[in-house]
């Protein structure tokens, strides 16, 4: 084995780190399968804050926290932060100024500098990283110059790079399937998606899951606005069935009232030529007549205008539908453009990898240089574990980071030619009292799906 160069820290980062060493050395370091999700940070000895009290600049300023865990203000003393948050520590800050100044001063606190990682192993220069926010593993290694001796770091990089953008087109090939198949659904009115058979063997994988579930809360509540418009729909169409029956009686009651008028003005005219009647009774039977004439007219234009509203509110409806589906025509095809592009993309990272030697077990690089390996020591509730890391595991203050030189290779569905060869379309999601779930056909789906 070869030996590791050697390790200088600074006094101050080197204390702090072997204070939290020794403090967890009571039990023996334990190994976790990969780093857990991140808590709160909470601050230790050697990082710094700074302390903002609103019209008190002699107490506003930067502090470190000392070994001792305590953060010393002017006339405050000595405050407690190790171990919290920022959020405790503010309450501490604001709860001792307020004691000092007799008032309650508003405080705020912001961090001003994290404990450094510490990158050991197989780099030119090991030693302390400053920490930021959102460092990775493979940051905290390309900080620290990459692999030591001849082992060609700067290439271990482009491998490392090449690795990255594998995973990243694969994940965009990836919701671009899903995307296409709840478009598709969408299209033929289904509320379950079916599985991409390029995704078969990944039905189980919490990505496809995470994604297929969000898509068929799409496919909801797509379904809800349609549900809903189609059932004020019904409702106005209903309506104005009412209303169009109602004048269309109005109508026919007028068209029998001036049926009647009509033989009355008959009869009236041939008792009048007789000379049997006034001509006052004959002048009132036809403007009897002509009203309701008017009347039936006005009333045709009502109902013209009933059924034309109906019309209008069914092509309404028509029209939402179909703008619907073109939406999702036109989306399926911007999906279908951006797969190609997608695939392209992913089968350039492929060959990039391939040239540098990934795929393929126990492939070479750079004469004899291998892919990388990470391991991370953190302190966990007082017990040093030792964390299994890839590439993009986020580091925490503190933590120090070993990097060795060992076989390994890209995912299955990285090394392999995207889903070639799966079997039928197994998966969908439906959904059961408790909400989406995935279903899997049992005669196709792969090992470990869900039962």
């Amino acid at each position: 084995m070869a030996r590791r160069p050697s390790l200088r820290l600074p006094s101050l980062a080197a204390t702090a780190v072997v204070a939290a060493v020794a403090a967890a050395a009571a039990a023996p370091p334990a190994r976790a399968a990969d780093a857990p999700p991140q808590a709160e940070h909470r601050l230790a000895a050697g990082e710094a804050v700074k302390i903002a009290v609103y019209g008190q600049n002699d107490l506003s300023g930067t502090y470190q926290v000392g070994l001792d865990g305590r953060i010393r203000l002017p006339l405050a003393g000595g405050i407690a932060v190790a171990g919290l948050d920022l959020a405790a520590a503010e309450a501490a800050i604001r709860e001792r100024v307020a004691a000092v100044l007799e008032y309650a001063a508003p405080v705020t606190i912001d961090m001003a500098a994290y404990r450094p990682v510490f990158v050991v192993g197989a780099v030119t220069r090991p030693g302390q990283q400053a920490y930021q926010p959102g460092l990775q593993a493979l940051q905290a290694y390309a900080s620290a110059a990459g692999l030591s001796g001849a082992s060609g770091g700067d290439q271990m990089i482009e491998i490392l790079a090449a690795r990255h953008k594998v995973r990243q087109f694969e994940a965009e090939v990836r919701d671009l399937l899903i995307r296409r198949a709840t478009l598709e659904a969408a299209l033929a009115g289904r509320s379950d998606i079916l599985l991409p058979p390029e995704l078969a063997s990944e039905a189980a994988t919490p990505a496809v899951q995470d994604l297929l579930l969000n898509q068929v809360a799409f496919l909801a509540s797509e379904d809800v606005v349609m549900t809903n418009a189609r059932s004020l729909t019904q409702r106005q169409i209903e309506q104005l069935d009412q209303e169009i029956a109602a004048l269309a009686g109005e109508e026919t009651a007028l068209d029998t009232q001036r049926s009647l008028v009509v033989k009355e003005l008959q009869k009236t005219q041939s008792l009048r030529n007789e000379g049997l009647t006034t001509s006052s009774r004959l002048l009132s039977l036809q403007q009897m007549r002509s009203d309701l004439e008017a009347d039936r007219y006005r009333q045709a234009a009502y109902l013209s205008r009933a059924r034309q509203e109906k019309i209008r509110v069914e092509e309404k409806l028509r029209t939402l539908e179909e703008d619907r589906r073109n939406t999702y025509l036109r989306e399926t095809a911007d999906v279908v453009r951006d797969l190609e592009i997608a695939r392209a993309k992913l089968a350039a990272a492929r060959d990039q990898a391939l040239a540098l030697g990934m795929i393929g077990a126990g492939a070479a690089v750079g004469g004899g240089a291998e892919p990388l390996t990470f391991t991370v020591s953190r302190v966990i509730d007082g017990r040093l574990t030792i964390l299994e890391a890839g590439p993009e595991t986020p580091l925490l203050p503190g933590d120090v980071l070993e990097v060795a030189a060992a076989p390994a290779a890209l995912p299955p569905s990285a090394a392999g030619g995207g889903g070639g060869g799966a079997q039928a379309v197994a998966c969908r999601v439906g959904a059961d009292h408790h909400g989406p779930v995935l279903v899997c056909d049992p005669a196709v789906a792969p090992a470990g799906d869900l039962q």
